[in-house]
């Protein structure tokens, strides 16, 4: 112990030797109740990040608002062959019923039940289930298609394709992230509420 340290050490020890042993319970007594407290406290944020998915989630029909790389600040990184499709796909895009999103669930006793997913694009809709980690914030969706089975307006056909390759999601109760890879590039699907 060099002399610093020792100096340190003999007044704590002096200064402990002073304190009434009453009080040395009461001290001990207190740093207990606080350790308790900050690790309760603890705990209750890790549980309430880890089902604050469902209330991100579900409830609601989420409403595509852009389609774009990650990282880019464009509302869709799509190219359209011509003005006329891109008018086209705006056309489309402007009305609630398309581009749409739900999910249902509910977690009992630590289990996600009745987790469906339910999606439309423009010429293709889909039903399925999902999963989810409230931690890690990574999803994945099982999708059955009905009706048509491709997309022919180039916006429709980079959400549907983005869906069925979802990875993870960010968000809270007013939007919603969904991203997804293609090739080596990582896209997002934005979405608010409906």
């Amino acid at each position: 112990m060099n002399g610093e340290s020792f100096v340190c050490h003999s007044f704590a020890a002096l200064l402990l030797s002073q304190i009434p042993s009453f009080m040395k319970r009461k001290v001990a007594h207190t740093i207990a109740s606080l350790l308790l407290v900050f690790l309760t406290l603890a705990l209750t944020t890790a549980c309430e990040q880890d089902e604050q998915y469902l209330r991100i989630l579900t409830g609601k029909t989420w409403k595509m608002s852009r389609l774009t790389e990650s990282g880019s600040s464009s509302q869709f990184c799509i190219e359209w062959n011509s003005e006329d499709d891109y008018e086209v796909s705006m056309s489309y895009y402007i009305l609630s019923s398309y581009y749409i999103i739900s999910f249902d669930g509910a977690e009992i006793d630590g289990e996600l039940v009745g987790n469906e997913v339910s999606l439309h694009g423009v010429d293709v809709g889909a039903t399925g289930t999902w999963t989810a980690n409230g931690k890690t914030r990574a999803m994945s969706l099982n999708l059955t298609f009905n009706g048509a089975s491709e997309e022919t307006d180039p916006l429709a056909a980079a959400y549907i394709n983005g869906l069925q390759n979802v990875y993870r999601y960010e968000g809270d109760e007013n939007n919603l992230n969904l991203f997804y890879r293609d090739g080596d590039k990582t896209y997002v699907i934005g979405f608010t509420p409906r």
